[in-house]
């Protein structure tokens, strides 16, 4: 219940091991919790870009109403 400290603690897990994917949602989870999904996004699609599309990133991604797609997946536009 106290969103704050885990907000804080999660950061700390990812300066200390960003490769862990659980420390992400675990950060994500605590921002949606405490009202702000647009942050809880926005630390998804960062550990998307730093780890893959692993299932669990993009699932939650998506339930947040979060566009999945990568630049990768968009066609090149050419003149």
């Amino acid at each position: 219940g106290n969103y704050e400290e885990a907000i804080l603690a999660f950061t700390a897990a990812i300066d200390i091991d960003p490769k862990r994917p659980e420390a992400y949602i675990g950060l994500a989870d605590s921002y949606e919790q405490s009202g702000q999904p647009e942050r809880a996004a926005d630390v998804l699609r960062r550990a998307i870009d730093l780890l893959g599309e692993l299932p669990e990133l993009l699932a939650f991604l998506e339930s947040l109403g979060g566009d999945v797609s990568t630049q990768e997946d968009e066609a090149p536009v050419h003149a």
